[in-house]
């Protein structure tokens, strides 16, 4: 399986990206391991993710310096 490499995306597109997994998450009931797969990111990445979400809810949708 071909992971992309999230960190040569712009921040948008990072924004985009996570906020596209956490809600397959959430509304899919997809499992980390599932969504990594979907999605075409490193499981580590999806599961930093997910959990950040779960600890700041949906006001961490916005990772990246652009946001502030």
């Amino acid at each position: 399986m071909n992971v992309q490499d999230t960190q040569q995306l712009s921040p948008e597109a990072q924004d985009a990206l996570w906020e596209r997994v956490v809600q397959a998450l959430l509304t899919q009931r997809m499992t980390v391991s599932v969504a990594a797969r979907t999605f075409g990111v490193h499981h580590a990445t999806v599961s930093s993710w997910w959990n950040r979400f779960q600890r700041r809810g949906p006001d961490s949708f916005c990772l990246f310096q652009h946001c502030k």
